[in-house]
């Protein structure tokens, strides 16, 4: 899916304590104070997908895990991530796979996913990223996700969007969709695991099947969104092998 196109309405990055020495975390290209906090704003109907880039600042091979503690969640909602090429469920708490990370290279692997679910209010959570070698540092960060209804969206009962099948998939995948009739403009937007878009589908009917060649898309972990009215109602993980 990690991984995906994600409307983040606003973000707060509050850096805190030092850098970390042999572990650093780079978000958006900024290399983040060890501790450091981020908040993300937006509608209840999203999935949150936040990218980041864990880099080993050391001269040796680090083999990475991430160790996840929420502090706070909104009944209903759920909080898991995907890493090391893998997507978990959320009552995963350490990352059963491990990151092989070269001498100051990078892994870009990793994201803090957050569903609510249709639910309002802030959830918090922290993941840790460490090396199993037993060198040092540990990296944290702390992520902030508060969600609200918009009065002027349309309701998520107002749609149907299903699963892609299948999933993982190879050449192409299917996905039906069932619309409302105010619906003006719609597409479904496939994105990489660091939330670029690779591409986007116009939807010409208010239901259907819609078919996605696969062809020309690297192996990987992809996120793939309903737009309505120009606004994400859906995301969903995508893995093609």
């Amino acid at each position: 899916m990690k991984r995906i196109s994600v409307l983040i309405l606003s973000f707060l990055l509050i850096a805190t304590i030092g850098f970390t020495q042999n572990i650093k975390l780079i978000y958006n290209g900024t290399t983040l104070n060890n501790n450091a906090s981020i908040d993300t704003f937006g509608s209840n109907s999203l999935l949150f997908a936040i990218p980041l880039v864990i880099k080993n600042n050391t001269s040796s091979t680090a083999q990475i895990k991430v160790k996840k503690t929420v502090h706070f969640s909104v009944p209903g909602s759920d909080v898991s991530f995907c890493f090391a090429e893998n997507c978990f469920d959320p009552t995963v708490i350490v990352s059963p796979t491990t990151a092989i990370i070269n001498p100051n290279a990078t892994d870009s692997s990793f994201t803090s996913d957050y569903a609510a679910n249709g639910h309002n209010g802030g959830t918090s959570v922290t993941y840790a990223f460490y090396n199993i070698n037993g060198t040092g540092d540990t990296a944290r960060v702390t992520f902030n996700f508060n969600t609200s209804v918009n009065v002027n969206d349309i309701s998520k009962s107002d749609i149907y969007f299903s699963d892609a099948f299948p999933n993982p998939a190879s050449s192409i995948t299917t996905i039906a969709y069932n619309l409302p009739k105010v619906t003006k403009t719609a597409s479904i937007r496939i994105s990489n695991i660091l939330g670029s878009k690779v591409t986007e589908i116009a939807l010409q009917d208010l239901n259907g099947k819609k078919s996605i060649d696969l062809n020309d898309f690297t192996k990987g972990i992809y996120f793939y969104s309903l737009l309505v009215n120009d606004k994400i109602y859906y995301t969903k993980k995508l893995v093609v092998k």
